[in-house]
């Protein structure tokens, strides 16, 4: 059976409580080499909090630890976040295009659309991030 392909970054542990651990996850580290870096929103400065009920024990807060997600639930992040909006007002703009409307009116709705969009995506939230799960691993500096 072939393994399952993974997506891993390194990290710091944040806090340790009961069942869950938080990993801060430096951005500039992950997007260091890009040369994208400057344009996207992934290369800035910020960094990313994920939480995990998946880890190895002992860990503490400072320890160095690799997280990592199968490349499928990463997949399953960018449809959620890029592609179904992407499909979602492609769709609506050239059936509003299609139908006679104006341009300013089809891309006025089509834009529009996106709204119960997201708030569907905020609204299942809890649902959603159950969905997602990261295995955290301590390695060293």
């Amino acid at each position: 059976m072939e393994a399952s392909v993974c997506i891993m970054q390194k990290g710091t542990v944040e806090n340790v409580k009961d069942n869950l651990v938080k990993v801060r996850i430096q951005r500039d580290t992950v997007c260091g080499h890009c040369h994208a870096r400057g344009f996207c929103e992934m290369g800035s400065q910020h960094d990313t909090l994920i939480e995990s009920s998946d880890f190895t024990d002992g860990l503490k807060t400072g320890d160095y630890v690799e997280v990592k997600m199968e490349q499928r639930q990463g997949n399953m992040a960018v449809m959620l976040a890029y592609l179904g909006p992407f499909v979602l007002l492609m769709t609506l703009l050239l059936i509003m295009e299609a139908a006679g409307a104006r341009e300013w009116v089809a891309g006025l709705v089509a834009i529009t659309s996106l709204v119960p969009y997201f708030l569907f995506l905020y609204f299942f939230r809890k649902k959603i991030k159950r969905t997602f799960s990261f295995s955290v691993r301590k390695t060293e500096a």
